[in-house]
């Protein structure tokens, strides 16, 4: 199955890494069979590391520089929204660990800390972090002690000013060494922040974002005006109605968003700005197919400073010049405003209907696709 996943003739080496660190899973949670049934899900493990392969690339690269290894620093991993810590999961087993102290992994479903293991019915289950395995002869596993890099929850909901005001004071102003920034499937506004922490933080070496489905059109009813460091941009330019309703998508058809999607991918690396000099940064918005049957949201953005590492910058470079997968449905899209134009003919997506005549706008005919 990971023969023709996407991204695994780019990576192989993460590819085979993921392997051999799956095989690490099963190993520490043999025995504990309702646990690794609620971990292990192999497809949704599958589509993890296909959309986290370029950052996990990046971070390799990165922490495993011969001039980091030199000065002996240690590295602290933030993963943000990091759901039940796959991205983590997998960096604790393939980073060499004498150069990463701890990985992070800030979700706003986990417990809060000091809870117990077993927790509550709408809380993400914490047990393959903090629980523990009693073996045939006694010997006991605790998990937390078994990852081969430590695995930390925070409950955190980034949205709130003062969870940002919490995680300067618990985690940027008490880290010693440089912190990365890691941010894939980061939704709406939550990209937003992930970009803030790099700007406002000096000690944040480095950000790896994936953004994925674009803000709410709420904003643009507010008329809002976002300001990214010493960026500035218009809310109607990137914002959208329409979210999935479990694994269903309600709105518009999500082709109609691509164009806005590339908008807000552009817009978060221009807001990539520290200071007034930007001296010694280097970013860069690159386009990875990791999604390829229809699906659009295959940026990346990557930022470093103060000193851009060579391994890291020169694995990147190449994202931009590895070959551009077509995605299959967006090769032949449907007239859909033809169809509403012809007398006694009716739409043929209930979804673009409704918004036409919410909204008076359709696709590309109404501007909505530049």
């Amino acid at each position: 199955e990971l023969d023709d996943a996407p991204g695994s003739k780019e990576y192989p080496e993460v590819f085979a890494s993921a392997i051999n660190a799956v095989i690490n899973w099963r190993r520490r949670f043999n025995g504990n069979p309702a646990l690794w049934r609620r971990l292990f899900k192999p497809d949704k493990v599958v589509k993890e590391l296909i959309e986290t392969a370029p950052v996990i690339a990046a971070v390799s690269d990165l922490v495993g520089a011969p001039e980091y290894i030199e000065e002996g620093k240690e590295f602290t991993i933030v993963d943000l929204c990091a759901g039940k810590g796959f991205l983590s999961m997998f960096l604790s087993e393939m980073l060499p660990s004498e150069r990463v102290t701890r990985l992070i992994l800030v979700d706003k479903a986990w417990p809060r800390c000091g809870s117990p293991i077993e927790t509550l019915p709408h809380h993400m289950n914490w047990e393959h972090i903090y629980g523990n395995h009693t073996g045939q002869h006694g010997e006991v596993t605790e998990y937390i002690k078994d990852w081969p890099i430590m695995l930390v929850t925070s409950k955190q909901d980034l949205k709130k000013g003062s969870t940002r005001r919490a995680l300067k004071k618990v985690i940027f102003d008490k880290t010693e060494g440089p912190i990365l920034i890691l941010g894939v499937h980061l939704c709406g506004t939550l990209s937003l922040r992930a970009v803030e922490m790099f700007n406002d933080h000096a000690n944040v070496k480095f950000l790896a974002l994936k953004p994925c489905c674009l803000p709410g059109i709420v904003h643009v009813k507010q008329e809002k005006v976002f300001e990214l460091g010493r960026h500035k941009f218009e809310a109607a330019e990137v914002c959208s109605s329409g979210k999935f309703r479990g694994k269903k998508w309600d709105g518009p058809p999500r082709w109609h968003l691509e164009s806005k999607f590339e908008a807000w991918a552009g817009h978060l690396t221009q807001g990539i700005s520290p200071d007034e000099t930007e001296a010694g940064l280097v970013k860069s918005n690159e386009q990875v197919a990791v999604q390829v049957n229809g699906g659009f949201q295959n940026r990346f953005i990557f930022a470093e400073r103060p000193d851009p590492t060579p391994e890291l910058w020169s694995t990147i470079a190449l994202l931009g010049k590895s070959e551009k997968k077509v995605p299959p449905k967006a090769q032949k899209r449907p007239d859909y405003a033809r169809d509403l134009e012809a007398p006694g003919s009716r739409a043929r997506d209930r979804n673009a209907k409704r918004y036409y005549f919410q909204t008076g706008v359709w696709g590309a005919r109404a501007g909505l696709c530049q």
